[in-house]
């Protein structure tokens, strides 16, 4: 890739990342869907870009377009858990799944995946389970929150145990965004089930449009990378 192509490619990364930490704030001050929605267009949109280019720089495909579909899944859970909760958690999960099918193309499943991500998962389901200030109200609800945990823990788990085992910058910045979405997600879960504290909401917000723009921007990386994974 020329140097004048990645200046630019980084560039249009760099706006989009700007126009959707702007859209944040004016989410926040104005809540509706359609701002919730033009707030998930900027990651969106930068899965798309890098995808774009993926063609053109000739890498392999599979990495940036389960990425990028990703990315589309998660938005569309955006909009639809503004009105229907357990409808947007199944489509975030679809998006996760990705996620993690997406990791395991970049780095081959490997024992020191199960390890660490068997131990991510039993503090999750454990937390989410035990903690005294969650309440679900229901099996159904309870039974969702459990099956969230262990697919965003695998995500989180596969993440990190290739940044372990590479350390490159794909994987590291896929470790960073995969660490801002589970905060975000514990986040969520103290705003709807934990009493709702004022930290709560805020938190998720500015922690899980970032993180998601940061796992679009390992795209990037993974295009410019000079040999393949």
């Amino acid at each position: 890739m020329a140097d004048k192509t990645k200046k630019a490619l980084c560039a249009v990364n760099l706006m989009l990342t700007v126009f959707t930490a702007v859209m944040c704030f004016v989410y926040r001050a104005n809540y509706s869907i359609v701002l919730k929605a033009v707030t998930a267009s900027g990651f969106v949109l930068m899965g798309a870009v890098n995808l774009g280019y993926t063609f053109f720089a000739k890498k392999k495909i599979l990495f940036p377009l389960l990425i990028f579909f990703g990315l589309s899944l998660c938005m569309a859970g955006d909009v639809v858990l503004f009105n229907d909760f357990i409808a947007g958690a199944l489509i975030f999960v679809l998006g996760h799944l990705l996620y993690i099918a997406a990791y395991c193309v970049l780095c081959k499943p490997a024992w020191r995946d199960v390890i660490v991500t068997v131990a991510v998962s039993l503090v999750s389901v454990l937390f989410v389970t035990l903690y005294p200030a969650f309440s679900y109200g229901s099996f159904l609800m309870t039974a969702v929150a459990v099956v969230y945990a262990l697919v965003i823990s695998f995500m989180l788990g596969k993440a990190l145990s290739n940044a372990i085992r590479s350390k490159d910058g794909v994987s590291l910045t896929l470790l960073a965004g995969s660490v801002m979405f589970f905060v975000s997600d514990l986040a969520l879960a103290f705003s709807i089930f934990g009493g709702d504290p004022s930290w709560a909401s805020p938190l998720c917000m500015f922690t899980y449009f970032p993180g998601q723009c940061v796992i679009a921007f390992s795209v990037y990386l993974y295009n410019i990378k000079k040999q393949l994974p």
